[in-house]
């Protein structure tokens, strides 16, 4: 509640008499209630990266209103319904019927990975081949087919 002081003079014969009072001013909303407005809830696409994603709503709330989600912070790939639910502290405010968005986490691609040929001559070793490139977090790759040491041509 904001409180003013004001300074009133009251004259009188025998001079000035200074009076300091405090006064409280209440403005009532009277059967109407202030909008939320300017405020937006949108759908995003992400690719899975191990982290964990959420949604948030755009704009600026009054300070009594707050907002609270429902299945928000995804890691996992797939879609997701997030509700974004809002409550006025003051009972002041008209606020938002709950929104809805949706959060789709896609899967990541693999890319620049490669396994090449590889020629070695015969020397009594056991030889393997290995991927080149860096592989997404998460990722392994398990090979097959892939110790030799006599001579020959191997799929791995």
């Amino acid at each position: 509640m904001n409180k003013k002081k004001w300074i009133i003079l009251i004259s009188s014969m025998v001079g000035i008499l200074a009076i300091v009072l405090t006064l409280t001013l209440v403005l009532l909303n009277v059967g109407k209630k202030l909008e939320v407005t300017g405020i937006s809830f949108s759908s995003e696409t992400v690719t899975y990266d191990g982290q964990s994603h959420h949604l948030e709503v755009k704009g600026e709330l009054p300070e009594e209103v707050k907002v609270s989600y429902t299945n928000n912070d995804q890691t996992e790939v797939g879609v997701y319904v997030i509700i974004a639910h809002f409550e006025d502290s003051s009972n002041r405010y008209n606020v938002p019927a709950d929104m809805e968005a949706t959060l789709t986490i896609v899967k990541a691609s693999i890319a620049h990975i490669s396994l090449e040929d590889k020629v070695i001559p015969y020397d009594g070793l056991f030889h393997t081949l290995e991927i080149s490139g860096e592989l997404p977090e998460g990722v392994t790759v398990e090979y097959q087919n892939n110790s030799h040491k006599n001579a020959g041509v191997y799929k791995v």
